[in-house]
C-alpha cells in the first residue's frame, strides 16, 4: 500500500490486479507455483474475507511468533486437498469453499467462547449462592451465634469469585489471542 496509495480507488485497484494477474500468469507458466497454492491465495483475496484486513500489525507479529499461521496453512492445505482435482481449477468454487471453511473455523471458535462463558457463569452463580447464604445468616438476628462463622464464609466466597474471575480472564485472553480469536475479532469489528 505504501508503494501505491491509490489502491483504495477501485479503478486503480482494478489495474493493479490486472498487472498482478499478468505477472502471476507468467510465473505459473514456469511451473514454480502449485495450482493449489494459487487457489488458496485467490480464495483468501475473496471479498467475503475482507475482514482479515482489520488485523493489526501487532496481532500479525504475535501470530508469527506463536507459529499459529503454520497450523492454519496446514488446515487450508488439507481442505484444498480434499477437493476434487478438477474443481481446483475453478477459482470461484475454491474461493467459496475456503471462505466457508474459514467462517466455519471462526464459528467453532465462537462456540468455544460461549462454552467458556457458560462454564464460568455457572461457577459465578454457585459462588453467589454461597455468598448469599452467608449474607442471610448474618442478616437474621436469630442466627446471631453463627455470625462469627458467616464472616469467613463470605470472605471465602469473595475470594473464590476473584479466583474464578481471574481464571476466566486468562482463558478468554488465551482464546482471543489465538489465530481464530483474532480472525473472529476482525470479523466482529467489520460488522460494527
Amino acid at each position: 500500500m505504501k508503494g501505491n496509495p491509490l489502491l483504495c480507488v477501485d479503478a486503480q485497484a482494478h489495474y493493479f490486479r490486472l498487472v498482478c494477474n499478468m505477472i502471476n500468469q507468467r510465473v505459473s507458466n514456469l511451473d514454480y507455483i502449485d495450482k493449489k497454492t494459487v487457489s488458496i491465495l485467490s480464495a483468501l483475496m475473496n471479498r467475503r474475507l475482507d475482514f482479515l484486513a482489520n488485523i493489526n500489525d501487532e496481532q500479525l507479529i504475535f501470530l508469527r511468533k506463536t507459529n499459529e499461521n503454520i497450523e492454519f496453512r496446514r488446515k487450508l492445505r488439507e481442505f484444498v486437498n480434499s477437493l476434487p482435482e478438477t474443481e481446483i481449477n475453478d477459482i470461484g468454487y475454491v474461493a467459496s469453499e475456503i471462505c466457508s471453511q474459514v467462517e466455519s473455523l471462526i464459528t467453532q471458535h465462537e462456540k468455544e467462547i460461549d462454552t467458556l462463558n457458560k462454564k464460568y457463569g455457572a461457577k459465578h452463580r454457585y459462588t453467589a449462592l454461597i455468598a448469599g447464604g452467608g449474607l442471610a445468616v448474618t442478616m437474621m438476628p436469630a442466627l446471631a451465634p453463627f455470625l462469627g462463622a458467616a464472616s469467613p464464609l463470605a470472605l471465602t466466597a469473595g475470594g473464590k469469585y476473584v479466583a474464578n474471575k481471574l481464571e476466566e480472564i486468562q482463558e478468554k485472553k488465551t482464546l482471543s489471542g489465538s489465530m481464530m480469536g483474532i480472525f473472529a475479532l476482525a470479523k466482529k469489528n467489520r460488522l460494527t
